[in-house]
């Protein structure tokens, strides 16, 4: 071969195992060099999460985004209904101009989730006819808050978002089944045998966000289950229970990729070698298909991805094989990060990722304490989801207006109970007055004892309000007027920009929303007491 066709050859061929760290490089900046200056730039500061490339939302722009999608829906709807049932309960044709608000839709539309018309069960028979909004019938699939997440992935280019959305649900019902043009995929979709492997996942999300307010997610070890298509379910899972939260939808995920061997037996680590001949067998076989059709499925934006290898020739050899794998709109936020685990960890700490919560001990033991939290926490959600249901339908309205226009900016607002729609960020309990949380946003605080709230990037936003707050506070001179004044403030500053004061609840591994102002307050006239015995030891 010539030494100018050599050059050509980037994707590593099928039977080459060990591919220099070269060619990715030569790969990525080729990919670098079809974006503008201005495009190049924009991903660099996002990778290291100085900024946010999401698109400005406007009512208007919610409101033409979902009749484009509507549209370009309608458009490819019988095509996909003559091969296959898995968009049988989509409605096309239903938005209009008055009908769509930045909050999802109001009252004029909300009848389309929550009533059926009595022909819909004549045009059941007709599966190449599209349904219009004269045959809607139920379902999560036609819920505008759904239909965003897909819109915002693609920062609302309506064409990219629909391919995407039927691209998810056809994926999504070849790995569980044909119920998911009913409804959405549950942690129960999972047999006993895979919940098991799932307790002792190798991915997981981090209990906190980045310095930037994304979820981060890992994958530590082999990364690989022992049945692929169980994996394949999972990651699929994961993605969609995080876009539940509308700050993640907005903001991107951050992933993670730490291969390594859990186990050095010997002679010469033989498991090491097994654990990535097995992952590489993975990728560039069965994998390789699966894993894109993931990448062009899952409804959550990928802000960017670090892949990080220890100095050993096997590690290093799983990167190439790692960022071929993706999709090209990736591979621009591929980024290659080689050392020892500590330096690894620094050079994490720098993109803004709370290296603190990763899963991983300093000699190489996996932790699963914070995974399983989350394992026992999503059935807890998803039942409770279903029991609300049965609510009449006035009083689950009402409650989720009064739940948006006040206490829960983050939250996602259901148009109605019978479209399914799951949001894990805010989820109530038992006690009508008692919300919990799954994942604190940018601006939660959040009170327990231990180190666990330094990592929240709520309670950093906290500190330093206190901290600027705290020389007015000690010069009050009237206890009960100025200094309450003061506390009062700070809580407000925290309302102004969305956040909310949380405490964790053990018994149902969340975060509660703390309602009672006045714990609020001395929770926080706590913290001012604490700061005092800080700068003054020697003072009572």
């Amino acid at each position: 071969m010539k030494k100018e066709d050599s050059n050509k050859v980037l994707h590593p061929p099928r039977d080459v195992t060990v591919v220099t760290t070269v060619t990715v490089e030569h790969s990525l900046n080729e990919e670098l060099l079809k974006l503008s200056y201005i495009e190049r730039n924009a991903i660099y500061e996002e990778i290291h999460g100085v900024r946010c490339l999401a698109v400005q939302e406007t009512p208007e722009l919610v409101g033409k985004s979902l009749r484009e999608f509507d549209k370009e829906l309608a458009v490819i709807l019988p095509s996909c209904l003559e091969h296959g049932n898995t968009l049988k309960n989509v409605v096309v044709g239903v938005y209009d101009d008055n009908a769509v608000t930045v909050g999802g839709i109001n009252e004029s539309s909300s009848s389309l989730s929550s009533s059926s018309s009595s022909s819909a069960s004549r045009c059941a028979c007709a599966n190449t006819s599209p349904r219009t909004h004269n045959t809607k019938q139920p379902c999560y699939v036609n819920d505008p808050q759904v239909r965003l997440r897909f819109l915002r992935c693609e920062s609302f280019n309506a064409k990219k978002a629909v391919k995407r959305f039927v691209s998810f649900l056809e994926f999504t019902r070849e790995l569980f089944g044909d119920f998911v043009s009913e409804r959405p995929i549950t942690f129960d979709d999972f047999s006993v045998k895979e919940s098991s492997f799932l307790e002792k996942s190798r991915t997981q999300w981090l209990p906190f966000r980045d310095r930037s307010g994304r979820r981060v997610l890992v994958g530590l070890g082999s990364m690989i289950n022992k049945d692929p298509h169980v994996t394949l379910k999972f990651l699929l899972y994961l993605c969609w229970t995080a876009t539940e939260d509308l700050e993640t939808q907005q903001k991107g995920a951050v992933f993670v990729l730490w291969p390594y061997s859990e186990e050095n037996k010997t002679p010469a680590n033989s498991n090491e070698e097994d654990d990535a001949a097995k992952l590489k067998q993975y990728i560039t076989g069965q994998g390789s298909g699966n894993a894109s059709r993931l990448e062009s499925s899952i409804p959550v934006r990928i802000a960017s991805i670090h892949f990080c290898a220890q100095n050993k020739a096997i590690h290093r050899s799983l990167c190439p094989l790692f960022y071929f794998g993706l999709i090209s709109i990736y591979k621009t936020r591929f980024i290659i990060h080689s050392g020892e685990p500590i330096k690894l960890r620094e050079t994490l700490l720098g993109y803004g990722i709370p290296v603190d919560m990763l899963p991983l001990t300093h000699t190489g033991t996996l932790k699963f304490k914070y995974h399983s939290q989350w394992i026992s926490f999503r059935p807890a959600v998803e039942a409770k989801l279903r029991s609300s249901l049965l609510r009449p339908k006035n009083d689950l309205e009402r409650n989720q207006k009064r739940l948006l226009q006040q206490e829960l900016p983050y939250s996602l607002q259901s148009s109605t109970a019978d479209n399914c729609n799951i949001n894990s960020n805010s989820i109530h309990n038992n006690n009508p007055r008692k919300l919990l949380v799954e994942c604190p946003g940018s601006y939660d605080v959040i009170f327990r004892k231990g180190k666990t709230c330094s990592n929240n990037p709520g309670n950093i936003f906290f500190n330093n309000l206190i901290e600027d707050t705290y020389f007015q506070h000690i010069q009050a001179e009237t206890r009960n007027q100025q200094k309450i004044k003061l506390i009062w403030n700070v809580i407000e500053t925290i309302e102004l920009n969305r956040g909310r004061l949380l405490e964790w609840d053990g018994h149902q591994n969340g975060w509660t929303l703390i309602k009672d102002r006045s714990i609020v307050r001395n929770k926080i006239a706590y913290v001012f007491r604490e700061l005092r015995r800080k700068y003054q030891p020697n003072k009572t």
